[in-house]
């Protein structure tokens, strides 16, 4: 049983807010081609955050964030299109692995190894048909983590690892299953399943003591995208559940939550094309967890929990369909997209709470900003060059949007300068130990660094 509130605050495209949110955009960098999925995680192991993602051409993409310059490596090629990739310790050991979701109708595992430098990859096992989502969970509420597949077969593949090997198991699912997620749905202790169909169908699946159970809990549009999350947790605590968050293909998103006797379905907003990822997550560096989607119209959304309602955004856009979206800490949140243009995205809130807008591909190459020594202690040394004659704005940034220090307001002849920072406000007096924004500001773009300044 379930019910449907239509929600006071319906937004439409048309009708999103325009002041909410000023967010900064990156291209990161291309893939082979059309790109689908990402996830951000510490897939060598190593303490540091990467952004893995998956890619028409067969191959999962690795890119590394080293002083502001992204650099992409090739995890290797699966047999067909790949369609989905995450994250997760899939064997229930300490270690995090790649996994990705194949047009070859298999799950494929992704190592590092170090020493080495490599990475191993294995096939963890197939399903039916096209395998068009993977994801990483204690779906039994036990203690081992599983890996599950959502194929287009209506079944959901569970894989276990046992010893030298991969035990496979399977349950029914939604029909045409377009992507599957694990987590507190219900908001309780047990740990279930949700797989999200094509023709419209969210089934949840538990795992009781004589197998598996699964059930329709909502049918409607055609669905592309599922995630499980405590999406409310943002002004308040006083909802500190975990919900059930949808992407459907007639541009809304839906929340789930369950309450005693059934569920209700909120709409949180509509935007211009089909939702094809749905995420939960902190997205601006303040810890607050917002719903996160990305639609085909190209743009990538933002809906936060307030006053007992929702509130939409436009985060940003890119230059195609966006199948896959992701929140993630590098050295701060941000949100990250793939297009079918080819490229991955990402999205840093605007400290200075002022719209600013990616530079022209043909511009980029105008403006260079470097700052050493990075991380520093009392000064660093701000190099800046520009190839044209332009207006420059130079600040500093604190983590929470203050402009703290105007370095240099002025025009600026084609060439070379450089600026000290020595650590203080505009008041003059010293700020603490801390990550900064450096943010150049020129040729009607801009280009951020991040400045560690230590005790």
């Amino acid at each position: 049983m379930y019910r449907t509130i239509g929600f006071v605050l319906l937004i439409t495209l048309a009708c999103f807010s325009t002041t909410m949110a000023r967010w900064d955009r990156t291209i990161i960098g291309p893939g082979g081609s059309q790109m689908t999925t990402l996830t951000p995680g510490q897939g060598r192991n190593d303490g540091m955050q990467r952004i893995y993602a998956a890619c028409f051409d067969g191959h999962i993409y690795e890119f590394s964030d080293s002083s502001g310059q992204w650099y992409r490596r090739d995890l290797g090629l699966a047999g067909a299109l790949m369609t989905y990739v995450n994250l997760g310790k899939g064997r229930s050991d300490s270690l995090l692995r790649v996994y990705g979701s194949s047009n070859d109708y298999s799950i494929w595992e992704y190592s590092y190894s170090n020493p080495g430098d490599y990475w191993f990859r294995e096939r963890v096992g197939e399903g039916g048909l096209y395998m068009n989502s993977v994801c990483v969970g204690n779906g039994r509420s036990d203690t081992i983590q599983h890996v599950y597949g959502g194929c287009f077969d209506g079944i959901v593949y569970e894989f276990t690892r046992q010893g030298n090997a991969w035990i496979q198991t399977s349950f029914p699912g939604a029909p045409r299953i377009c992507d599957v997620a694990a987590g507190f749905g219900r908001g309780d202790s047990v740990m279930r399943v949700y797989s999200a169909g094509y023709y419209g169908d969210l089934v949840e699946s538990t795992y009781e003591s004589l197998g598996w159970t699964s059930r329709t809990i909502w049918s409607g549009s055609g669905l592309q995208s599922v995630a499980v999350g405590k999406g409310r947790l943002m002004d308040t605590l006083s909802d500190q559940r975990d919900h059930v968050y949808i992407g459907a293909m007639n541009g809304a998103v839906y929340e789930l939550v369950y309450e005693t006797g059934g569920w209700i379905t909120y709409t949180l907003g509509i935007g211009g094309g089909g939702m094809y990822s749905v995420v939960v997550g902190p997205g601006r560096g303040d810890f607050k967890s917002r719903v996160y989607a990305g639609g085909a119209d190209g743009k990538i959304y933002e809906f936060s929990h307030q006053g007992g309602g929702w509130i939409a955004d436009t985060v940003g856009s890119a230059n195609g369909h966006i199948d896959g979206v992701a929140v993630g800490r590098m050295e701060v949140d941000g949100v990250y997209a793939t297009s079918y243009d080819g490229r991955v995205y990402g999205f840093r809130h605007s400290p200075s709470g002022v719209e600013s807008k990616e530079p022209p591909a043909s511009s980029v190459q105008t403006l260079r900003l470097t700052a050493l020594p990075n991380p520093f202690k009392t000064r660093s040394l701000i190099n800046l060059s520009l190839d044209l004659e332009e207006d420059v704005d130079l600040a500093i940034y604190a983590l929470d949007g203050r402009r703290i220090r105007s370095l240099l307001q002025d025009r600026f002849s084609p060439g070379a300068r450089r600026v000290i920072w020595d650590g203080r406000d505009d008041r003059g007096i010293s700020v603490g130990p801390g990550l900064y924004f450096l943010r150049l500001r020129a040729h009607g773009g801009s280009l951020t660094n991040r400045l560690l300044k230590l005790k």
